[in-house]
């Protein structure tokens, strides 16, 4: 990154979710809604992911080398391409999201909005909830029985009950190559797909991300001013030079934390702790049950000893975590990929890059397929007989870049909500700003794109997230069922958790963790694993 770059002429920033929230928001934390009967069997999901079939677009300036990270950008594209011929729909549809935004221009005066609906052949019904009140309404809904046609929603307590009482079983309509019947859906990488299936059926419908949320970022200039002019190596390296980062005089500390110790994770994929569990032929081990998880919380505790943290970051929230790190306190925090847009555009006298974990001496550091997808939608069984028109409504949300609706779900109409700069691209104006908020990236996304004016920003965020998707690991019991798991998984996870941030924070010895370690797998970590293990 030079240092006097142009951060304002943006194409877009991170799109093909548009300017969403990051991963772990009370959106997405679904509820304890549904059916509450406990599943009673393990399962293995087997069913067919929808075919892949890649848009034939644009171009683009720095293309993607992997499934799930996306491209990148620097112009837009002159002429785009209309994905959608024909209205898909002959009646109203509703659907419930959530949003981070500003409410949007309402539909009677919103050209965008009109255009949409023009384009869709029907009425578009949304009910837009911010995020901080979501988690409400959506029980509201399910208790009320008055979900929409479409709704946004992310984990279940118990999943194979909810959405086979409630959602249309889609694998008939999407699974293998029956989703060519919907090409916008069939450019979605496969691997979000995965988040979709539930009790070995199609479900849901993705809003994909780009694989892996990486490892956080890192101010280049603090360690250029405390003179460290080559990346660490290893954990030994790491932990030198936060030390040498940390500045109690000049304001300035080694790493950020936040509450709950968010910064482990970063430390946990130094050290190559499996996502969620690893399977060592055939047989499961948890993560927290690894030698290098318990390295990994020594290893922290020293961090937190030699005092290189943010003092009292370790009770702070995400805001305040990111403020911080933008002021210029820490050189290094752990966030999402997704968040780089907001760091490069906000830290003038800074220069964050994203930040690739090494591995403790002699070993390589992992990251985690934790970012495939922002969330998932379902549709309403009781819009069983229109399922045909409703997935092609959400063939048209989820249009690539690159394509004619993209253009307008992003930018609006031509002259009312944007602007051509000289270059070509979209400009939004001040009605467009207000217009274009309606968040329709919830319905349904296209595969990440990433597009910004600046080669600098692109092509470091491209290289990252490409770097971080081939260390990536997968959870092997991602799309597994575990009765126990849906009964206590959460309870006795957080209880372990909670030692081992006592432990980090010096409140309680390492020699308390494996007594905890043995009371998560007798409170049900043994019984989850044989659950597993029964069906891998």
């Amino acid at each position: 990154m030079s240092s006097h770059v142009s951060r304002r002429g943006l194409l877009g920033g991170l799109i093909g979710v548009g300017a969403m929230a990051a991963v772990g928001s009370p959106l997405l934390s679904a509820c304890s809604t549904g059916p509450k009967v406990a599943n009673t069997r393990a399962a293995v999901n087997t069913v067919k992911l929808p075919t892949f079939v890649a848009f034939d677009g644009p171009t683009p300036q720095y293309p993607s080398s992997l499934p799930a990270a996306p491209s990148g950008f620097t112009k837009y594209p002159a002429d785009t391409v209309r994905t959608v011929p024909k209205p898909p729909l002959t009646e109203p549809l509703s659907a419930m999201v959530g949003t981070f935004s500003p409410l949007p221009t309402g539909q009677a005066k919103n050209p965008a909005w009109k255009e949409v609906e023009s384009r869709l052949g029907a009425r578009l019904d949304l009910t837009i909830v911010p995020n901080s009140d979501y988690l409400t309404k959506f029980q509201t809904a399910i208790a009320g029985k008055k979900l929409p046609d479409v709704t946004l929603v992310s984990t279940i307590d118990h999943p194979a009950e909810f959405f086979n009482s409630v959602a249309v079983d889609l694998t008939a309509h999407l699974s293998g190559d029956a989703i060519k019947d919907y090409p916008n859906l069939a450019a979605i990488p496969t691997l979000a797909w995965k988040d979709c299936i539930v009790d070995n059926k199609i479900f849901k419908l993705p809003i994909p991300r780009g694989g892996s949320a990486g490892a956080g970022f890192y101010n280049k200039t603090l360690l250029d001013k405390a003179g460290i002019t080559t990346m660490p190596t290893d954990t030994d390296d790491f932990l030198d030079a936060l030390v040498e980062l940390t500045r109690p005089q000049d304001g300035h500390w080694g790493f950020i934390n936040t509450t709950g110790n968010t910064y482990f994770q970063v430390i946990a994929m130094m050290f190559g702790v499996p996502y969620g569990w690893r399977n060592d032929h055939g047989k499961l081990i948890a993560d927290l049950e690894t030698d290098e998880y318990a390295a990994a919380i020594e290893y922290m505790t020293t961090m937190v000893k030699k005092k290189l943290q943010v003092p009292g970051s370790d009770g702070i929230d995400g805001t305040a975590r990111t403020n911080s790190f933008k002021a210029g306190k820490a050189a290094f925090v752990q966030d999402g990929l997704p968040g780089y847009l907001g760091y490069f555009s906000e830290m003038p006298e800074g220069e964050p890059l994203p930040y690739i974990p090494v591995g403790a001496p002699g070993q390589k550091g992992v990251t985690y397929f934790d970012n495939v997808t922002f969330g998932t939608t379902f549709i309403n069984k009781k819009s069983e007989a229109r399922i045909q028109q409703i997935l092609g409504a959400l063939n048209f949300f989820a249009a690539p870049f690159g394509s004619e609706e993209y253009t307008l779900l992003h930018y609006g109409i031509q002259g009312k909500d944007h602007t051509l700069d000289k270059s070509g691209s979209p400009v939004l104006t001040e009605q467009g700003s207000r217009d274009l908020t309606v968040p329709w990236g919830y319905l349904v996304g296209p595969g990440l794109t990433i597009s910004n004016s600046d080669p600098d920003f692109v092509k470091q965020y491209i290289d990252a997230n490409q770097a971080v998707d081939k260390m990536a690991v997968e959870n092997p019991c991602k799309n597994l069922i575990s009765p126990t798991s849906n009964e206590k998984g959460t309870k006795i996870s957080t209880d372990l958790s909670d030692v081992r941030n006592d432990i980090i924070a010096g409140r309680k010895k390492m020699t308390d963790w494996k007594p905890a370690v043995e009371k998560w797998r007798k409170d049900g970590g043994d019984a989850m694993r044989q659950e597993y293990q029964s069906v891998l």
